[in-house]
């Protein structure tokens, strides 16, 4: 057990205030550093639409080439002039947009710099204070040790949360895509907040839309950060009643296998006042750097951060993410003991067209559909297929990605000439990144090779048995 005297602490509470002065002295001497390159900024967007409106004097002034000779030389002047004019304004954009770069790269290189000189001694300081709260008996010096901790902690916050801005505007800020589970990660979110929410006596919910895909990709680490942000800042202002999250689809491409998220926390706190609210995503205005720093990343993420907010009556803050690509399950994640009836699809029949020369994936077709009353029509080559379909009516066409999209979607757009029927691609890669054209043929849905039968039976049943459903996929 740690014997200590209450000078100690004192001196301790000191230096921990002392660094915090210090260090936010400093963040908000870079704030008014990112105000002048935001003047210097629309400063060029000033000078740009000078530019635009001098070049069309410009242009009005030089169509007097018929008037009389006075005129003429009075007129060429005022080129001469406007030439000048232009030139000076061109100079100005360049220099603006010189200074603006290197304002920028000044910041970003000095918090480089100063970033471990400044995080060194805040974490001693943490470190100590950790054992002080810990072992100190008497309550009084355990709270001011527990205040050191809590805020050494901030005072870490927006350090990391500074360079992270400066990196956005060096344009050294990554955003890291991968396959993420959406029940597991907001469920490892919200479970971090139960505690808190339970001692304050808060009901907290998390609701995620049964229509979204089970997994999505997209930046997990990003998402979580904004979202505990959100979620810290709505049970800190609430001190009755509930905060809610709600995760649910908001439009989709099924041909570019795209959808966009709303990730919603909304609370029953003290909401916002109106003057205060247009100024809510500033540095330092409302939660430190929290907000300001949450949209900038959401805007990375081609998303952005919104609210509402009535005072008094809670608030209400909006993550949307556009354009998630959406993970296709193969038969690498195929679950072997699941019993699949192909027979249920479609017991009255149809017909099914397959397009692909890769005789793996038209097997695992053919195979599954055999004790089906579905009739599968196999074609290696785009050419045949299309006769076929010249010919005969088929319900579902299954087609190779590369093949559809060849010639700047010649094959698709050829299918869809002749034929009306729904389109699923099949495809090795992600989908997102290939050109399906939406004035082609109609595709409903894609899977990914080596083929899964859980897949195919889930997308031939929608398809052949629940035609309707089709208009309502996310």
């Amino acid at each position: 057990m740690v014997d200590i005297d209450l000078p100690i602490v004192i001196i301790l509470v000191f230096f921990i205030v002392f660094s915090v002065i210090v260090v936010l002295t400093f963040l908000h001497s870079a704030s008014k550093k990112d105000k002048e390159i935001e003047r210097l900024k629309n400063e060029i967007f000033s000078l740009h639409y000078e530019d635009t409106h001098l070049k069309k004097e410009y242009a009005s002034k030089k169509s007097y080439e018929g008037m009389e000779t006075s005129l003429i030389s009075e007129q060429l002047k005022k080129i001469e002039h406007l030439e000048n004019e232009l030139d000076k304004q061109r100079y100005k954009v360049e220099n603006a947009k010189q200074v603006a770069q290197e304002a920028v790269k000044v910041k970003y290189d000095f918090l480089s710099n100063v970033k471990e000189d400044l995080k060194s001694p805040v974490k001693t300081i943490i470190a100590y204070a950790t054992i002080l709260s810990k072992d100190l008996q008497n309550e009084k010096l355990n709270s001011h040790a527990k205040d050191i901790l809590t805020s050494g902690n901030q005072l870490l916050e927006l350090i990391d949360s500074m360079m992270a801005l400066s990196k956005i505007d060096a344009g050294s800020y990554d955003i890291n895509e991968n396959a993420v589970e959406l029940s597991f990660l907001f469920n490892t979110i919200v479970d971090g907040y139960k505690n808190i929410a339970a001692k304050k006596g808060l009901q907290l919910t998390l609701d995620i839309d049964k229509t979204l895909p089970e997994s999505l990709i997209f930046d997990a680490s990003k998402v979580k950060l904004i979202v505990d942000n959100l979620l810290s800042n709505s049970l800190r202002a609430t001190k009755k009643g509930y905060v809610n999250i709600y995760v649910k689809p908001n439009g989709a491409n099924i041909a570019h296998n795209t959808i966009n998220l709303q990730v919603i926390v909304e609370d029953s706190g003290t909401g916002i006042k109106k003057e205060d609210q247009p100024k809510l995503f500033e540095m330092f205005e409302a939660d430190g750097l929290g907000l300001s720093l949450n949209k900038k990343i959401a805007n990375l993420m081609n998303g952005d951060l919104t609210f509402y907010s009535e005072y008094g009556k809670g608030a209400t803050f909006i993550l949307s993410l556009t354009d998630i690509e959406i993970v296709l399950p193969s038969a690498d994640h195929e679950n072997h003991e699941l019993e699949i009836n192909f027979a249920q699809i479609s017991p009255e029949g149809a017909s099914i067209l397959v397009i692909d020369s890769d005789p793996d994936a038209a097997q695992t077709i053919i195979e599954s559909f055999l004790e089906s009353h579905v009739r599968v029509l196999h074609f290696e080559t785009p050419r045949d297929a299309i006769e076929e379909l010249k010919r005969s009516k088929y319900e579902m066409i299954l087609i190779d990605i590369e093949v559809l999209t060849s010639d700047e979607n010649a094959i698709s757009k050829v299918i869809a000439k002749i034929s009306d029927a729904p389109v699923v691609t099949l495809t090795h890669s992600s989908v997102k990144d290939a050109h399906v054209s939406e004035n082609g043929a109609r595709v409903v849905g894609h899977l990914k090779k080596p083929l899964s039968k859980r897949e195919l039976f889930k997308i031939s049943l929608k398809v052949l048995n629940f035609p309707d459903l089709l208009k309502n996929s996310v």
